[in-house]
């Protein structure tokens, strides 16, 4: 009986996902031309239209920066040319796959999000979902090119110009190792290029077939995402568009390899030796043969011979290996997973000092227990995140929610600083007058920062082993946005999170870090504002403190640039005006706090 109820299941479940196909397939032909005509338009006018000043704006740099010697600076004026005549090439092509997948793929997953569990109306969203949205998302993308094409390049470049040289040494370049270096390059992409190309589009077929076979495997038995009822419609999605995945597959591994083929001259010039550059062009052949091998669960190893091409033992080369999760990563797992307590990061020793991570790994590798326990936590990180399912990607906290936050808080900090009189509405104005680089710190910075400290002292004292966010979600490794921007932005926050627990903050000291980040620890400022914090006598735990405010304010800085970001500090900074102009400001200003945090433990100690 279980049987024929499978076989009833599954019979019924393929016409239920091609008449899903048929309808989200018919919105995005409708829908899918208007999409790609906003798309290929705007990214075409944005980048014909600063391709003026994105070039004036890279020779400027480079003949300002003292980062590059006088060779290396001679040797970029000759080769720029090159990779701005392939811009506007590159970037239109992209704005046309962009167009063409964005534009019919978006109403097609929102089709079948329709019939999710839990949802209402479901007809009705089945016919509706994925039309505006996908138009205003179109939207959304340009504006965001916008942002990184203009805002983003020219505070990068910036940064370039002004930042002084490593070590008070220019890098420079010898000019007998430039031929070297060019012809190494050449051959690498004359090599390499067919070479993956054939291995990749060799064993796509393999791709589709395995994909196949283990997505019917899965619907079959219920597995995998056909385990959860709302991850069925997308799990069915997925056997119809998978051969849309190899091509996409296959397209990326040909893109990616004239830039692992040109890896080579960076090589010869790290390594002095022609000869190695040649050992590389043979070597990652070998390597991307392997990590296709892995992904595939082929067989192990290579065909291709694999040379050694560095001449100590650290490699710095792009290493085509399969993906290790980090130690961020393995250390949620582990506290998920294992029985025993997981050892509390950032200890302090018997001088208070807090010890860094990478001395705390040192000491923890020293005992065998730990080395075994690393070495499980290690495999079993490799099968959670390896066997992540489609729920938990369908319950991924996204970015927007995470921006959400972070205004919220900005919101009620900036309403009480402007009824403190700290901010005050020339300020604002000012703010939005000025251009980019004369813009106030205090707004720009240290309100987005100050915002983010209140996000991780919350989560430090709930003792949540992810980011605690104030409207009780929490974000994990496991659900957090997968993509590379998140990458480099959330396990830094997690590592200063667990930072400013080890450290057992005072109440004074929590303060005082409060007043030194959001005033980037102007003394004239932290005078202004008495919140309660009192500076650390001692010069090492005030060192402490001042360290990771300043990382905190360059992680700060790094995802201001990020795209969207930008518009939503300017539509911030528009309406805290509107509330100071519309706000009688009190007589008697400056408040002695702002709003507390929710304490979830209490009035303890960080």
């Amino acid at each position: 009986m279980e049987l024929l109820t499978t076989i009833w299941r599954a019979l019924l479940f393929i016409p239920v996902c091609f008449v899903l196909f048929l309808l989200g397939a018919a919105k995005g032909i409708i829908v899918g031309p208007i999409s790609f005509v906003v798309l290929v338009v705007g990214f075409t006018a944005v980048t014909v239209g600063l391709w003026p000043m994105h070039v004036v704006m890279a020779y400027y740099t480079i003949a300002k920066t003292k980062q590059l010697g006088r060779s290396a600076k001679v040797l970029s004026f000759l080769s720029l040319p090159l990779p701005f005549i392939l811009w506007p090439v590159a970037s239109i092509a992209a704005s046309i796959l962009v167009g063409l997948g964005y534009g019919f793929v978006t109403p097609l997953v929102a089709t079948f999000e329709a019939v999710g569990a839990g949802r209402e109306k479901k007809t009705y969203h089945c016919l509706v979902d994925g039309t505006w949205s996908t138009l205003k998302g179109s939207c959304t993308v340009v504006r965001d090119f916008t942002d990184l094409a203009f805002h983003s390049y020219v505070d990068y470049l910036a940064d370039f110009r002004e930042k002084p040289p490593k070590d008070g040494r220019p890098y420079d370049i010898k000019w007998l190792e430039v031929p070297g270096c060019i012809f190494v390059a050449v051959l690498g992409v004359l090599v390499d290029v067919p070479v993956m190309t054939a291995i990749s589009f060799g064993k796509s077929p393999v791709m589709l077939l395995k994909g196949w076979q283990r997505l019917l495997k899965d619907l079959w038995g219920r597995q995998g995402p056909f385990l959860e009822a709302v991850c069925v419609p997308f799990a069915g999605l997925a056997i119809v568009l998978w051969p849309l995945v190899v091509v996409i597959s296959f397209l990326c591994a040909v893109l990616a390899s004239p830039f692992l083929g040109l890896y080579g001259a960076v090589v010869v010039y790290q390594e002095r030796s022609v000869k190695s550059g040649l050992a590389y062009i043979v070597s990652v052949i070998a390597q991307f043969d392997e990590y296709t091998n892995d992904v595939l669960h082929l067989s192990e190893g290579s065909c291709f011979p694999r040379p050694k091409y560095r001449s100590h033992d650290h490699n710095s080369g792009p290493d085509v290996v399969m993906p290790k999760s980090s130690p961020v990563q393995q250390k949620a797992v582990y506290d998920l997973r294992s029985e025993q307590p997981s050892p509390q990061p950032g200890q302090l020793d018997n001088s208070g000092v807090l010890k860094s991570i990478n001395e705390q790994k040192r000491e923890e590798d020293t005992s065998p227990s730990t080395s075994r326990q690393m070495k499980t936590t290690s495999n079993l990180s490799q099968m959670t995140l390896a066997s992540r399912s489609l729920r938990q990607t369908l319950q991924e906290v996204k970015l927007v929610q995470i921006w959400d936050n972070l205004f919220r808080n900005m919101d009620s900090i900036g309403k009480e600083l402007v009824l403190g009189g700290i901010i005050k509405v020339a300020d604002l104005e000012e703010w939005i007058r000025a251009p980019k680089r004369d813009k106030s710190r205090l707004l720009s910075v240290g309100l987005p920062a100050y915002s983010s400290l209140s996000t991780l002292l919350y989560s430090a004292k709930a003792g949540v082993s992810g980011l605690l966010l104030h409207d009780g979600t929490e974000v994990t490794v496991f659900n957090r946005p997968q993509d590379r921007v998140a990458d480099w932005l959330f396990e830094p926050l997690l590592v200063l999170k667990e930072q400013l627990r080890a450290a057992k903050l005072t109440t004074n000291e929590e303060q005082y870090i409060k007043n030194w980040i959001l005033t980037s620890g102007d003394p004239e400022m932290m005078e202004t504002w008495q919140n309660g914090g009192i500076e650390p006598e001692d010069n090492i735990r005030r060192g402490e403190l001042q360290a990771m405010c300043r990382r905190l304010q360059g992680i700060t800085v790094s995802f201001s640039r990020l795209p969207t970001f930008p518009r939503r500090v300017q539509k911030y900074i528009k309406n805290l005006l509107m509330f100071a102009q519309t706000t009688h400001l009190p007589s008697n200003p400056l408040p002695a706090n702002l709003p507390s945090i929710p304490d979830p433990v209490g009035d303890e100690a960080v």
